[in-house]
């Protein structure tokens, strides 16, 4: 009995659901993302993590005990079930098409928010077990641990030791919530509470406020955050900065955060372009449906199409010929503004995705035999598609393949509700 796999191909980003990285395209998306806003992750959402992540190593005592670590995360999930009730969880924050307003952050979002739920309905606990990974497995301790190494809380080391300002961070949050009760925590302690003294640590060590110009080329991690938060400051979402910086001319001579969003802006084009045709040509790998979506593919070519604004694709909701229209009029895009960079700027890119799309918009060589060797070193064991061409794994487990082609988050809404945190 074959059984189905939904595959997740890199690390699940809890802003989104599944993450697709068919072709290994979202190392450049990172590295975009390093520049614009150095530190974080998409899944550092919250700016008071920080200092609650402090106070809780501070109690966990002189060595790393991720056990009571979580065990205070797990009791800080408890605190915000019983004030807030559930939530969507923190799997659903801002879509990229969805404007950041008021009603979307009134939700106060945290790790376990649903597990919390389902642990209670089963159980009725009065206490944090012994056991945190009975409510929720996977700590939100190791997604921000890195961040917090990087923001100079934590010290680098096997012990995660706190530095002076994490020290500072640790007691601001012990004076502003006073906790006393062993792994029960009060009200105070909500992650939307975060108190002048934290707020204005968290705000230098993110680099928010900054009076004065900031040189825009600066390598400062600081001032590269305090560049991005400007623009975010603004209100504008993902969506609305690559639009905005994709329509940017050369002549403009970017500088900073808006030249890494036109870059980021060429990269989304080119990413969505390869990732539709890739995976329903995967979709379609049966039969005649792979060979008459590679005709449609040939004709889409004969033709010239403008490509529309960007937005997460859904492919359950288009018609083939949808699909490759949209593709290919993105991948032309792409090409056109990689042109028009200068030498250096085209660096940060990976050189053989576009000779990639390249193969395809000048009809050189076959593209999907390309892309699926691509596929297949990138992914290895876990590619959809096997060595002798069929679609499966190598135990014969047939594939449920995703249906959704999104864009990158460049950690942009993580960073957006962290200043909506601190402001």
């Amino acid at each position: 009995m074959l059984k189905n796999i939904l595959p997740t191909w890199v690390e699940a980003d809890p802003l989104r659901s599944r993450a697709v990285d068919a072709l290994g395209l979202q190392t450049v998306a990172d590295r975009l993302a390093d520049r614009l806003v150095p530190g974080l992750s998409v899944m550092t959402t919250r700016a008071r993590y920080f200092s609650f992540f402090c106070w809780a190593r501070d109690k966990s005592g002189k060595e790393h005990d991720e056990t009571e670590i979580h065990r205070w995360e797990v009791a800080l999930a408890f605190c915000e079930a019983d004030q807030h009730g559930p939530t969507s969880g923190e799997h659903d924050p801002p879509s990229a098409e969805s404007a950041i307003d008021d009603d979307t952050y009134d939700r106060c979002t945290f790790f376990g928010s649903r597990s919390v739920t389902r642990y209670r309905n089963d159980t009725e606990p009065t206490k944090v077990p012994d056991d945190p990974r009975r409510v929720y497995k996977v700590p939100g301790w190791r997604a921000y641990r890195a961040s917090m190494v990087a923001l100079g809380l934590l010290n680098r080391g096997r012990g995660f030791a706190l530095t002076d300002d994490g020290n500072d961070l640790a007691r601001h949050f012990r004076r502003a919530v006073c906790p006393k009760t062993p792994f029960l925590l009060p009200p105070g302690a909500c992650l939307s509470l975060v108190s002048a003294n934290e707020r204005g640590l968290l705000r230098n060590l993110f680099g928010l406020g900054r009076q004065g110009r900031i040189d825009d080329d600066a390598t400062d991690p600081r001032k590269r955050r305090a560049l991005t938060s400007q623009l975010l400051q603004k209100g504008e979402t993902l969506v609305d900065l690559l639009n905005e910086y994709e329509r940017a001319k050369p002549r403009q001579r970017l500088h900073g955060p808006k030249k890494i969003l036109h870059a980021a802006a060429i990269w989304e084009r080119l990413s969505l372009g390869l990732n539709m045709l890739f995976v329903e040509w995967v979709r379609k790998h049966s039969g005649n449906g792979r060979r008459q979506f590679e005709r449609e593919v040939s004709a889409a070519l004969r033709s010239r199409q403008g490509a529309g604004a960007f937005a997460d694709i859904d492919l359950d909701k288009l018609d083939s010929p949808a699909i490759v229209r949209g593709a290919v009029a993105s991948l032309r895009k792409a090409l056109d503004l990689r042109e028009a960079l200068p030498d250096e700027d085209q660096k940060v890119f990976d050189s053989e995705m576009f000779t990639l799309a390249e193969r395809l918009v000048h009809s050189r060589g076959d593209f999907f035999q390309e892309a699926r060797r691509r596929h297949l070193d990138v992914k290895g064991d876990d590619a959809w598609i096997n060595e002798n061409g069929e679609l499966g794994d190598r135990e014969g487990n047939s594939l449920l393949v995703p249906s959704k082609v999104r864009l990158h988050p460049y950690r942009i809404e993580a960073f957006a509700r962290i200043i909506r945190d601190l402001a």
